[in-house]
């Protein structure tokens, strides 16, 4: 009986190695061919989110570019792949999003108060247009469907790579739903995008009702006023951003953009004492020895003029600017 048995107890084990073995090879088989969708299961939506969130923790400038160019190889990687995911393109969007706006030379909020939203180079450009393609194609795969946050990236990225006209952002954002819920930064693009299509009622409305109540908020507002020429706002917010500003450069550009102002109200010794006190702050920065000149000028003071834009000419040799003005063109 014995012999009889251990046989068996072989042929039963044999049987049970080979349905694990292709058990695994099943499972090895599957993995294989949803190997894209496994891998990319880690940059779903709430995992995306969880890796930005340690990218914004990133050391420095370098390494966020460098962890988002990483994910953006994962995104376009599972894009790739699954051609009719409209998650896969809305994902790759954001991603691009970010990394145009690490790109950049300075963040949407310090370019629009300083007035160089047009500095953008042509990895910038890029980088943004690849976004809106990916955001766009998923909104055709959602058959039109776009939610808020994806509409703002969209008009973001259309906006700094000047894709769109203000005019035609002014429409696209008529589709968002629940302004309220947008973040603060969302609301000052939106408001902007509002203001220069032509809706500049709408958009410092938008402003004023962002929640905020810091430096950066009132400075926005600032910006938005004076840019609209509504000069006696615009002078309002800015004194009320100087008594919130602990930051020397914030409160040099405030001096600065409220000189530019009263120079052209004509109150010109107003105007030399903003720029004298913008001078104070930062002695190094030419333009605002350029402007300091020009008022001392107005005032009739042409040695005090000279020297400032000789002082400029020091700091910045190739000033084409600078040296007209001391030639009198």
């Amino acid at each position: 009986m014995y012999t009889r048995y251990k046989p068996r107890k072989k042929e039963k084990k044999f049987v049970k190695y080979i349905f694990l073995i292709f058990a695994i090879s099943g499972l090895l088989y599957l993995g294989y061919i949803h190997r894209s969708t496994l891998m990319f299961w880690k940059y779903n939506i709430s995992k995306l989110d969880r890796e930005l969130l340690d990218i914004d923790k990133a050391a420095d400038r370098q390494s966020r570019i460098r962890m988002l160019k990483n994910l953006e190889k994962a995104c376009d990687s599972y894009k790739n792949d699954n051609p009719f995911s409209s998650e896969a393109y809305f994902s790759s969007g954001r991603v691009k999003v970010l990394l145009g706006e690490a790109l950049m030379p300075a963040s949407f909020n310090e370019l629009f108060i300083t007035d160089r939203l047009t500095e953008q180079s042509d990895d910038v450009r890029k980088c943004f247009i690849e976004a809106i393609k990916d955001i766009k194609k998923a909104a055709a795969l959602e058959n039109g469907r776009i939610d808020d946050r994806n509409l703002m990236l969209l008009a973001k990225a259309s906006f700094l790579a000047g894709y769109y006209t203000p005019a035609e952002l002014v429409e696209m954002l008529s589709g968002v739903k629940n302004i309220d819920l947008l973040s603060s930064e969302d609301k000052r693009l939106y408001a902007t995008i509002q203001v220069l299509g032509g809706s500049d009622a709408r958009g410092i409305d938008v402003l004023k009702n962002t929640g905020g109540n810091d430096a950066m908020d009132t400075l926005f507002l600032a910006t938005v006023y004076r840019i609209t020429g509504k000069n006696t706002e615009a002078i309002l917010e800015y004194r009320k951003a100087l008594e919130k500003a602990a930051d020397d450069e914030i409160k040099t550009l405030i001096h600065f953009n409220l000189g530019k102002i009263y120079l052209a109200q004509s109150l010109v010794m107003e105007a030399a004492k903003e720029f004298n006190d913008a001078i104070s702050a930062a002695p190094g920065k030419a333009v605002l020895r350029v402007w300091a000149g020009k008022s001392c000028a107005a005032l009739g003071d042409k040695a005090k003029a000279r020297e400032h834009w000789l002082e400029a000419l020091k700091l910045e040799p190739d000033n084409a600017e600078v040296k007209k003005l001391l030639e009198g063109r």
